[in-house]
């Protein structure tokens, strides 16, 4: 046999055997000491050892090796099982998760690649990301520090970052390939959550993004405005683009803005006064559609290519003596929710308004089939509108209201694919489930219940419902189904349930509160008596099986002594009955 050098488990053929040459797999079942010395060389050989020496000194230099390897093999384990350790940690301490379509890199993942199941994104591990907002392609987080994080876009959109559109652009365009994806040091940019440097420091607790600018708003009541400025959406009052946050002046004598809303390119805010004791609501952007609801197609006084532009924030006088409470926005429509109702006006096309008809909207209209109904939070996505209404004795969740155009399941209302005026999602009240927050998306929906659970239903495009339909023949479904994995363990790390949710354009993001449920030993040890006690309901269904047939026989073997009895009985009777006959038949012979 010719002597073997090269890789380890070389394979050499001898006969009609094949042996790996080398490979510990093989040699931890042979007894090394009755290796002939051919056999020794081949395998120290193929281990690129020194094959030299008598038997004895080729035996104790392969045993040595092997030891080497296996001493090797278990530092390398415990590294990487270090090294999950610590990711563990990191993620169990609240992380985003997102699902769906990731051309753009909306999905943080540092690549362009779509997610079937919802995966951490693991630059949000331990930021402790309490609100996600989501726009067509780009992502923003506010954390629990107050700090914005941005991705997804291409990095051409809103970003808050000082990178210009050509060079960002440029840059993801150069994407050939994974592997010269992942060597070209700049083509990430955006494709992972960045830091908006402006907003730090500045206490940022609510983010809002339209089709190419956003705004956010601070616990001290600033509104910081950014992106492009073509229609006047940045409020700013002129038309000039700001790639980085900039604070919006003074509205109505720097009274504090409490909440926002962005749609397409307008917004809403939510202006406080103390002293008068209101909420008001603000709006600025394009008019079209009457989507800033302000009564009017134009600006009186702009010049002619300017007039449905509002570059500034306007009062809407509809609402002046409401109390706002949240306000809502779609791409082209919009909703407020005060205390006294829920107003909606803008583009009506599909019954998105509810109110009952397609009619477009210019100025706020109290959305009659939930007037005498308590409202808890309200969403608009592209072509339908969402509520979630109080069901007593309940006050903090309720029952989820949809309406508008559903062509894509996103009603939740069964095969109705257009309802004009709000209807109840059936499967979520017969369930006995309560919403406490809802998220419309383009074409789907995401409902976090009272328990912290997470439901979604819709297009299920790139399943960025994170869940299985089954649904076969379309891509999309009405019933409302549950996103497993959250307050889990999920390949041996635990997941938060559900903090803050937001659906995009296919694609579904999930931020997270630390994992509170049983560590991985805790949870092997529950397994293991959940098995046990399944083990023994099914041994005590069974004996319970055995002493009912037992009884059943005994009952048995005792209908069939008594039948037994009864017929003996009936022979004796009728033996009986015929000698009294021939007796009475004799005595009567006598007489005569």
């Amino acid at each position: 046999m010719a002597a073997v050098s090269g890789l380890l488990g070389l394979k050499k053929s001898v006969g009609f055997e094949e042996h790996e040459w080398g490979s510990a797999k093989v040699l931890k079942d042979l007894d090394l000491k009755k290796l002939s010395r051919t056999q020794l060389r081949n395998h120290l050989e193929a281990r690129n050892c020194e094959a030299k020496g008598g038997k004895k000194q080729m035996t104790q230099v392969l045993e040595d090796s092997l030891e080497e390897e296996r001493l090797r093999a278990i530092a390398h384990t415990q590294a990487i099982e270090s090294e999950f350790q610590m990711n563990r940690a990191l993620e169990e301490r609240g992380s985003v998760y997102a699902v769906g379509t990731g051309s753009s890199g909306q999905l943080g993942q540092g690549d362009t690649e779509p997610r079937e199941v919802f995966t951490v994104i693991m630059k949000t591990r331990d930021l402790g990301v309490s609100l996600v907002s989501v726009g067509y392609d780009m992502v923003l987080a506010v954390t629990e520090d107050k700090e914005v994080y941005t991705w997804g876009g291409m990095g051409v959109g809103p970003t808050g970052i000082a990178v210009s559109a050509e060079e960002s652009k440029a840059d993801f365009l150069k994407i050939k390939s994974e592997a010269e994806f992942k060597n070209d040091g700049e083509a990430d940019k955006f494709m992972e959550p960045r830091v908006i440097p402006v907003l730090q420091g500045e206490e940022t607790i609510e983010v809002g993004i339209g089709a190419s600018h956003a705004v956010s708003v601070t616990a001290g009541g600033d509104c910081f405005v950014w992106g492009q400025n073509t229609v006047g959406q940045l409020g700013l009052g002129n038309f000039e683009r700001n790639d980085t946050p900039e604070i919006l002046p003074g509205i109505q004598n720097n009274l504090p803005v409490v909440h926002i809303a962005v749609g397409e390119n307008h917004n809403l805010a939510i202006v406080k006064s103390v002293e008068q004791d209101v909420q008001r609501v603000y709006t600025w952007g394009h008019v079209a559609d009457g989507r800033l609801g302000v009564g009017t197609r134009e600006r009186i006084g702009a010049p002619k290519d300017k007039k449905e532009f509002f570059h500034a924030p306007t009062l809407i006088d509809e609402l002046v003596y409401e109390y706002a409470l949240e306000v809502a926005c779609g791409p082209s429509h919009c909703m407020v929710r005060t205390k006294n109702a829920i107003f909606s006006w803008g583009h009506g096309g599909g019954g998105r308004l509810g109110h009952g008809d397609q009619n477009d909207r210019y100025k706020p209209a109290v959305i009659e089939a939930l007037q005498d109904m308590v409202c808890l939070g309200i969403s608009c996505g592209t072509w339908h509108s969402a509520a979630i209404i109080m069901v007593a004795p309940l006050n903090a969740c309720g029952e989820v209201w949809t309406w508008g155009s559903g062509y894509h399941g996103q009603l939740g209302q069964g095969v109705s694919n257009r309802s004009l005026s709000p209807g109840r999602v059936k499967e979520i009240s017969d369930w006995h489930i309560y919403a406490k927050s809802i998220s419309c998306g383009s074409h789907h929906n995401a409902m976090v219940d009272h328990s912290g659970e997470l439901w979604t239903w819709g297009s299920n495009t790139n399943n960025c419902l994170g869940h299985s339909i089954e649904e076969r023949e379309v891509s999309y479904t009405p019933v409302p189904g549950h996103c497993g994995g959250f307050g889990a363990l999920v390949d041996r790390i635990g997941r938060g349930m559900a903090r803050s949710v937001a659906c995009g354009k296919e694609y579904t993001i999930v931020a997270t509160y630390p994992y509170e449920g049983p560590t991985e030993a805790i949870a092997y040890e529950l397994n293991e008596e959940a098995a046990l006690r399944k083990e023994e309901e099914k041994l005590q269904a069974a004996q319970e099986r055995h002493d009912q047939e037992t009884k059943d026989r005994a009952g048995e073997r005792s209908r069939r002594r008594g039948n037994i009895a009864v017929t003996d009985e009936s022979r004796e009777e009728t033996k009986k009955g015929s000698t009294e006959s021939i007796l009475d038949k004799n005595m009567g012979t006598q007489k005569h």
